[in-house]
């Protein structure tokens, strides 16, 4: 075989792999803009500029109101002032509550996006936003710088971890097993957050097909966040392995009060359903102790946008 040959024959081959890889990372991202699209209700833009800012609200119903009506007034009175709406979401949860925030029973979370942070700014002065923030009980903005590049590349980061898994012949992590005794826990508060997680698992309209964690993350000491990784990296496995994952991720901006946080991700699951089940599952209960923070917010939430 000549050396032209041969040169020929190891072209044919990148080209090959190259086209290989291209198609692969074509059909991760479709199927997680897929998912975006279509259950988890996420309008979020792919492409934007690098000043835009992003700006997650914590919203409690004033008593006696409709959660639908005050969502689709705040929403509306965002948007017709220039800030995008992208996520909607009905808390089912609070999993974790932030010694950083007030202890508030959330009812809803909304994640918009505008073109700077001065536009969210002005945004929020104007009267028909101040007038549909004043008919909540209780409003809580965290802002969030999320870089294009970092989101673009998660769903392919995922699809590197499922080709290493395959080929490393990690076991399945799926499906899930109970654990034994769950919960172990024997204080009222965990045993109250356990019956809840309990009632995920039953069939309801709002958080069957999908759910968001909502998470404010602020990070612990070295050897927390040494441990925090090995907890990560379990779950990143199971989420290259189910294809689910963070929808959004960016680092956290203080916009109000003095809560400091340095990350904030939401992350999408197959449903409310599937939540509860791995969270009493022999998988997640093994991992929950590397779980390590500093403090963090974490809420449960079903997706409503198309619903507004």
């Amino acid at each position: 075989m000549g050396f032209g040959t041969v040169v020929t024959s190891f072209a044919v081959i990148l080209l090959c792999a190259t086209l290989v890889a291209i198609g692969a990372v074509t059909w991760q991202h479709l199927r997680y803009l897929h998912a975006r699209r279509g259950p988890v209700q996420d309008h979020q833009p792919m492409l934007y500029g690098p000043k835009a800012f992003h700006v997650v609200s914590l919203a409690k119903l004033a008593p006696g109101t409709d959660l639908f009506e005050q969502a689709r007034r705040l929403v509306r009175a965002i948007e017709g002032a220039g800030g995008q709406v992208v996520y909607a979401g009905k808390s089912l949860l609070i999993g974790l509550q932030s010694q950083q925030l007030p202890p508030v029973d959330w009812d809803f979370v909304l994640l918009s996006q505008y073109p700077s942070r001065q536009a969210y700014e002005d945004t929020r002065k104007k009267p028909e936003v101040a007038s549909a923030r004043a008919g909540l009980e209780r409003i809580y903005d965290q802002g969030m710088h999320r870089p294009v590049l970092l989101n673009l590349a998660l769903p392919i980061a995922l699809l590197a971890r499922r080709v290493r898994d395959v080929l490393t012949h990690h076991p399945a992590r799926y499906p899930f097993q109970r654990a034994e005794g769950f919960p172990a826990a024997s204080d009222p508060e965990t045993r109250e957050r356990a019956q809840r997680l309990q009632e995920l698992a039953r069939p309801q309209d709002l958080g069957r097909d999908a759910a968001l964690v909502v998470n404010f993350v602020k990070h612990g000491s070295s050897d927390q966040r040494e441990r925090d990784a090995d907890y990560v990296g379990e779950m990143m496995g199971l989420m290259a392995e189910q294809a689910h994952g963070p929808m959004h991720m960016g680092r956290a901006v203080t916009v109000e009060g003095d809560a400091d946080f340095d990350n904030v991700a939401l992350v999408y699951y197959p449903g409310a359903p599937y939540f509860a089940e791995m969270a009493q599952s022999t998988f997640y209960q093994t991992i929950l102790g590397d779980k390590q923070l500093g403090d963090s917010l974490a809420m449960i939430t079903a997706p409503f946008l198309d619903c507004l």
